[in-house]
């Protein structure tokens, strides 16, 4: 009766000793459960990706733009067929070297820090291609980020919505899925088993340019 009960507990000590040295698979809800915390402190940093690199006087109620200026002038028309200004230079008296350009309502809502930005907010919406590594304590998963409430004139027109695109800051690593509805931002991130837990090893950069 002893040996029997030495028995059980050797094979329960065999038994939690494989559960310890077996890691728990690296699930994409195990992961994104990981990254909630890194999660929380990212989504301010990938903010600024949703606005464009350069700083242009936006929150002014008109702007002047030289006729030499060329670059700035299709940028200003591509802001007019969006509705965010109106071309008023025939307003102008007398001999003009410049174009005026004034802004409409609907520019104010998405302009940050002299910044035009093309949607209100990223939510982080899960990890996926999850890709275990040889070592089985370590893995490797993709962070979504999806785009929340658009701006209706960023998706009403593509050809602005591609020129907005253009502008945008970009992810020092990661990439943007245009063709998902919303659209997605895709950010690669580490993990590494510690105890039976999975954490973020390395993400990838979320600072934009200041």
């Amino acid at each position: 009766m002893a040996a029997a009960g030495a028995g059980l507990l050797l094979l329960a000590g065999v038994g939690g000793l494989a559960w310890w040295l077996t890691p728990p698979e690296p699930t994409p809800q195990r992961l994104a459960e990981a990254y909630a915390a890194q999660a929380a402190r990212d989504a301010g940093k990938l903010e600024p990706l949703l606005c464009v690199r350069h700083r242009f006087p936006y929150d002014q109620a008109e702007v002047r733009i030289g006729f030499a200026d060329g670059q700035t002038l299709s940028w200003m028309n591509k802001l007019v067929d969006a509705g965010l200004y109106e071309d008023v230079t025939a307003e102008a008296h007398g001999l003009t070297f410049a174009r005026t350009y004034r802004a409409t309502e609907a520019l104010r809502p998405w302009v940050r820090n002299k910044r035009l930005c093309m949607a209100a907010a990223l939510r982080f919406d899960g990890m996926t291609d999850v890709t275990p590594l040889r070592d089985r304590r370590s893995a490797k998963a993709t962070a979504r980020w999806v785009v929340e409430r658009p701006a209706p004139w960023f998706t009403a027109d593509e050809a602005v919505s591609y020129a907005v695109r253009e502008q945008l800051h970009r992810p020092e690593s990661g990439r943007w899925d245009w063709g998902a509805q919303p659209p997605v931002l895709a950010l690669p991130v580490a993990f590494t088993l510690q105890g039976r837990q999975w954490a973020v090893s390395g993400a990838a950069a979320a600072d934009a340019a200041p």
